[in-house]
Formats: structure tokens, sequence, C-alpha cells
């Protein structure tokens, strides 16, 4: 890092099953904790796996798979253990982000929020990563404890066909809902190599939802191209300030979801100079085909690091 051979911004996370408990706390490297690091290498939140996959018929579900009928998936750590394992984090200064996919999991992941951190959980930003199957009472709830959402739109595009194949036609209306997420601090990424990493594919997914088969998922749940970028970004625009002032406090995007926004996420005076240079602008071009859009540029931290 210091001979400058780091040309990106590293947040690492921190496996919960390398991390041993000592005073009740969790010991790591003499009590370092999120947000320990410089400005190109930084610990970001421990990462607790609660289930597995839609795709894998592993995501816990509260109802049966349309297929096979028989499963419902699984939790990987049970309610009393994912409790304590939060109160570990939380008291040695660590954020907590949950993989959580099936609504069972997104549901045991919220009681414990709920309980270890209680109504002011949001001010410590605990971190839902995936969401993947949120009915309506769960999305109430959302709204309710404001947890920082995690989520990747891409997933829509590459695995839409098998998330239908697994749930059945009824539970696409919730299933990676992103616009009924109004009201919850929304980051977009991409969980790279599961699917393709690449922002401008993320971004077309979306605010079109069109799976590769080319049906839309749940269309309602698109988000506009304005809404998309500032939960990767915390986008400030003049074109949408004004209509997206009701939601200032939900789409605070990756930078909020990392502790960061007071270095990244906007350009101006006393940030981080990072930065793309597209050959088209986004908001001129079809939403169909914003992944078409190149990159000629990548500058971090004022200094070029790709040149088309």
């Amino acid at each position: 890092m210091t001979e400058g051979l780091l040309p990106q911004r590293v947040w690492l996370l921190v496996d919960v099953e390398r991390l041993r408990v000592q005073d009740e706390r969790f010991d790591f490297a003499f009590g370092l904790h999120t947000g320990f690091g410089g400005d190109r290498l930084r610990l970001g939140a421990i990462k607790i796996f609660i289930d597995g996959s839609l795709i894998g018929r592993t995501a816990a579900l509260r109802q049966p798979y349309a297929d096979p009928p028989d499963a419902t998936g699984m939790l990987v750590k049970d309610p009393p253990t994912l409790r304590e394992l939060i109160r570990c984090a939380h008291a040695g200064g660590w954020q907590v982000a949950m993989h959580a996919i099936g609504d069972r999991a997104i549901e045991v992941a919220l009681d414990a929020i709920e309980e270890v951190m209680g109504p002011e959980a949001a001010r410590f930003r605990p971190r839902i990563e995936h969401c993947g199957v949120v009915p309506p009472d769960l999305l109430q709830r959302l709204r309710r404890l404001r947890p920082v959402v995690v989520t990747q739109p891409r997933f829509l595009y590459e695995l839409g066909e098998g998330f239908r194949a697994a749930l059945g036609e009824e539970r696409m209306a919730w299933t990676y809902p992103l616009a009924s997420l109004r009201g919850v601090p929304l980051a977009l990424s991409s969980d790279r190599p599961v699917v393709d990493g690449a922002p401008l594919r993320g971004l077309q997914a979306a605010v079109t939802r069109r799976t590769r088969e080319g049906w839309a998922l749940a269309p309602q749940e698109a988000l506009t191209l304005e809404e998309a970028l500032r939960a990767y970004t915390i986008l400030t625009d003049p074109r949408y300030n004004v209509s997206m002032s009701r939601y200032n406090l939900a789409y605070r995007g990756a930078a909020y979801a990392a502790f960061a926004e007071k270095e990244l996420g906007t350009l101006e005076p006393g940030k981080w100079a990072d930065l793309v240079i597209l050959d088209a602008d986004p908001f001129e071009t079809d939403p169909e085909t914003l992944e078409t859009t190149s990159v000629r540029a990548t500058v971090v931290g004022g200094q070029v690091v790709y040149a088309a």
C-alpha cells in the first residue's frame, strides 16, 4: 500500500468464523475493529452467514420452495447463536454484515438486530447483504429498524429465471425488491464473482429488472436511474434533489453503508476525487442499453488509474 501498488480502495469484511472471543468481545489483532486502516485498505464489517442461496435451495424460507416442494432451505446460524455473535461484535465496535436471502433468514436477522441494538439500531448501520425474499410484513420491519440493505440488481438479469423456478410466481412480487425499499438505506453492489460485477450492468438491471431471457421480474420494483446511481454512491444532482427530497434518508448509498460518506460518494471539496469518465451521458441513454456505455477513464484520489 505504501508503494502505491493498490490502485483501488478496499474495505475488508472479516469472516466471523475467523475470530475468537475474549472477554465477551471479538479479539482481532489487539482490538482492531471496523474503520481501522488508511485510504486504500480498511477494515469493514464482520460478515456473518445466516443462510444459503435461492438457486441452491439453501436460502431459509418460511414456506417451502416451489421446486422441490419439500425443501425450506436452512439457517447456518440458529437465532441464539446469531444474537450472541452480534452482541460480541457490537460490544467490540464492529459493524455487522449479515448474509440473509430467504424471508426466514431476514426475519432472524431483524430479530437479532432489534434485540441487541434496540430502537437506535439504525445509528450502528447493521447491514443485511442480499435481502432476497421480502414479504410485506418484513418490508415494514425494515422501514422501522432501517438497517442498511446491500443488494445486487445484476442477480435479476443472470439468475431471475432460477428465482422463478425456485419460488413460483406469487413470491416474485417481493423477490429482490428495490422501489419498495424507499425508506430504508439502500446500497447496490455486485457480489462478484457470483454474477458480472460491472456497475453499469448493475445499473441497467436496477432500472429495467429484465432477465437474460427477456421477461421483466416485478417491473414495479424498478428504480429510476437517479435512484440507482444514488444507491451505488451517494449522488447529489440538482435534476432530482427536489423530487427525491422525501427519500434523502433512504437512498444514502454505498458510501453510507461503509461509514465513508464524508470521504466518498460525491465530488466536492474535502473528499477523495474518485470518478469515472464515460463515453455517453447515462441520463440520455436508453435504459435497455446502459451496459454498452464504455468507461473512458477511472480516477482514484485524483490519479488516473485506467485510460481506454
